[in-house]
């Protein structure tokens, strides 16, 4: 298929477009045709809101990008119909890594299967010989293990001593990233040589810090985090021994903050590894709204330097 991203997503949604049409009676239709399960059902089925829609288009574009930069798939023109299970499952996967909350995890399932939905209507009605089917199956069970469901605010009570008890020095340094200055832990565990922008003037505190590009966020964004200049130095370092690479497995952090939280009698269930973008988005409030901006102003910086693309997610992290 050719064309942008959007505009191919486009194009596969009107496969599944059924906005104004009762799901209810689509879902009654595709019982009496045999189907049993959900699963079945929602191949049968197409998508009946408008916030179905935008959600599902919007996770949509975001695999397209993911996989371009990722596997050079096709990558002067992408081509959708090129996606194999190997691409949705490391998508999948790096949402995950990233700390991605379970049930929203699961709206990104969801997407993918309707995805699927899309292709096989899509190949089925130009008669292209292509098939799909995306086995989820593995996704869920490593989403079950790794992801903390959501019940309440996830900071850490003492997060500073929590990071400074990890055993593991690059889990320890990763740790820092993410609670001085926001990362998430897929961005602060894979640092490369050219994300490092220097030292000098928190442009917003004027404080001394550490610049660090972050280069495909959530959602293929790019934008860049401050960090203490201590913590900035300690990576620098990293990167220089590694041969221009940072690198440690996420799992390593979360382990390490789970046996650190054991020692010192802090709880990590339900905290996770994300619990420290939480410290650093409400630490981080603290700081601008005593350097005189206002709530509204200190809200705006928090979401830009956080990746987020609404505000009322990162006053999600603040508690409000």
């Amino acid at each position: 298929m050719r064309g942008s991203i959007n505009f191919q997503v486009q194009e596969l949604f009107g496969h599944v477009n059924c906005i104004g049409q009762s799901k209810h009676s689509a879902k009654e239709e595709a019982r009496k045709a045999g189907a049993r399960t959900w699963h079945e059902i929602g191949k049968k089925t197409g998508i009946y809101s408008f916030k179905s829609a935008d959600d599902y288009r919007g996770i949509w574009r975001d695999l397209g990008s993911y996989v371009k930069s990722t596997f050079g798939l096709n990558s002067r023109t992408f081509d959708i119909e090129q996606l194999r299970q190997e691409h949705v499952t490391s998508f999948l996967s790096a949402k995950i890594a990233a700390g991605l909350a379970a049930n929203t995890l699961s709206t990104y399932c969801a997407a993918m299967e309707k995805l699927e939905v899309a292709l096989c209507r899509h190949s089925a009605t130009h008669d292209t010989g292509l098939s799909y089917g995306w086995d989820l199956s593995g996704i869920r069970a490593e989403a079950q293990e790794k992801l903390d469901r959501f019940s309440g605010n996830r900071a850490y009570d003492a997060p500073q001593p929590l990071v400074a008890a990890m055993s593991n020095p690059d889990a320890r340094l990763a740790a820092s990233v993410m609670l001085g200055g926001g990362a998430r832990v897929a961005e602060a565990t894979y640092v490369k040589e050219e994300q490092l922008l220097g030292i000098g003037q928190d442009p917003w505190t004027g404080k001394v810090s550490g610049m660090l590009q972050i280069d495909n966020g959530k959602g293929g964004k790019e934008y860049s985090i401050y960090v203490p200049m201590v913590v900035f130095r300690e990576l620098e370092k990293a990167v220089a021994e590694g041969n221009g690479l940072f690198s440690v497995a996420p799992d390593a952090v979360r382990d390490g903050l789970k046996e650190a939280a054991a020692r010192i009698g802090e709880t990590y269930e339900g905290h996770g590894s994300h619990g420290l973008r939480w410290n650093h988005a409400i630490g981080r409030m603290g700081e601008l709204q005593q350097a005189g901006y206002s709530y509204e102003q200190g809200l705006a910086i928090v979401s830009g330097e956080m990746g987020h693309s609404r505000s009322d997610i990162t006053e999600h992290y603040l508690g409000k």
